[in-house]
Formats: C-alpha cells, sequence, structure tokens
C-alpha cells in the first residue's frame, strides 16, 4: 500500500510523521463510526421518546468526533506533506473505502433525521 511505503523505511523522516498521525486519526474516526452504528443497532425507543433523544444524541456526539478526526487528519497533511504526496495518499485511499453494511445503515438513517427534523421557528 501507498500510505505504507511512506511511512516505512527509508521514507522521510517529514512525510512519515503527519501520515503516521493521520493513519491513526482515520482509525479512531473509523472507530466512533462503528459505536454510532451501534447506538443505531440498538433499541433507540420511540422517535420523540426521552430514550430515544438520549441515544440519537450519542450518534450525533459519535459522527462529530469522527469529522474531529478526519479534520484533524487533513490538517496535519496539510502543514507536514507536500501537496504532491497529499494528493497520492487521498486518491490511493477513497477506492479502499468499503463501508460496512452498519454504516451504510447509519450515513442513510443520519440523512433522514437531517431531512425530517423539526424546523425551528424564528424570532
Amino acid at each position: 500500500m501507498y500510505v505504507g511505503r511512506i511511512c516505512g523505511p527509508g521514507s522521510s523522516h517529514g512525510v512519515a510523521g503527519p501520515v503516521r498521525d493521520c493513519l491513526e486519526n482515520i482509525a479512531d474516526s473509523l472507530g466512533h463510526l462503528c459505536d454510532a452504528a451501534q447506538e443505531l443497532g440498538g433499541n433507540m425507543g420511540r422517535a420523540g421518546s426521552p430514550g430515544f433523544k438520549w441515544h440519537l444524541s450519542n450518534v450525533q456526539t459519535w459522527c462529530s468526533a469522527a469529522l474531529t478526526d478526519k479534520n484533524t487528519c487533513l490538517d496535519g497533511l496539510s502543514r507536514g506533506v507536500d501537496a504532491a504526496t497529499r494528493g497520492c495518499i487521498v486518491v490511493v485511499h477513497r477506492p479502499r473505502l468499503r463501508p460496512c453494511q452498519p454504516l451504510r445503515r447509519l450515513f442513510a438513517v443520519a440523512a433522514i433525521i437531517f431531512v425530517h427534523r423539526p424546523r425551528r421557528a424564528r424570532p
């Protein structure tokens, strides 16, 4: 894998560190998404109930943490890695992403929640 070669023996120390950090952040991000998927897979209760709202808040927290980890990864790459290397990492990494079934469900439910959330009255 290309990223492994960047971090392996003989790689530039200036590139290897940020790439390793990025991989760790992406692994954390995927862990948060799996936590969110598990929360969705449990008994969330009826929509609108206090239990449902609590579970939904947990899902939102896990997804927010995943996005934060992703942004931390990209920020580290923007400071520590040249544009050509950064582009190669993104191009090589994207095709390898194969979301598991729980993540597909998570994204589908998140989209439904976003589209159907109640509108707040404007003051």
